[in-house]
C-alpha cells in the first residue's frame, strides 16, 4: 500500500490543515520531518507509523450530525467514502447528511 492510499492520510491531511504539520506531529507522537515525508510520499516505511496515525487520528470523536451522536474519525471517514446505502432510505438521509458534513470535508471521496 502507498501512502497516498493509506485510510488515514486523509485524516492526516485534514489534521494539518486544520492545525500545522507541526502541532500534527506533536499530537502523534512522531517528528516534524516524518510528517512532512508522509505528506510527501517518500516515508521509507508507512505502513509501520501507519499504525501510531490511525491510533491518534482515527480514534479522535466528533459529533456527527446525521446520525446526533458521537462518533470516531474513523467511523466519519467510512460514512463520507461509502458507497450510497439505496437499499435503505433512512441510511440514504444519513449519507446526503454526510456528504455535505464539515466534519468529512477534506476526507478522500
Amino acid at each position: 500500500m502507498t501512502t497516498t492510499n493509506a485510510v488515514w492520510m486523509p485524516i492526516l491531511r485534514k489534521e494539518v490543515a486544520n492545525t500545522s504539520q507541526r502541532q500534527a506531529a506533536k499530537k502523534l507522537g512522531i517528528s516534524n520531518a516524518a510528517v512532512s515525508k508522509l505528506l510527501a510520499g517518500t516515508y521509507p516505511t508507512p505502513e509501520r507509523i501507519g499504525k501510531k496515525i490511525e491510533q491518534g487520528l482515527l480514534a479522535q470523536t466528533l459529533a456527527c450530525p446525521a446520525l446526533g451522536k458521537t462518533i470516531t474519525q474513523g467511523e466519519c471517514q467510512n460514512a463520507a467514502t461509502g458507497p450510497a446505502p439505496t437499499h435503505n432510505p433512512n441510511k440514504m438521509g444519513q449519507w446526503l447528511i454526510c456528504k455535505g458534513c464539515s466534519n468529512s470535508q477534506g476526507v478522500a471521496r
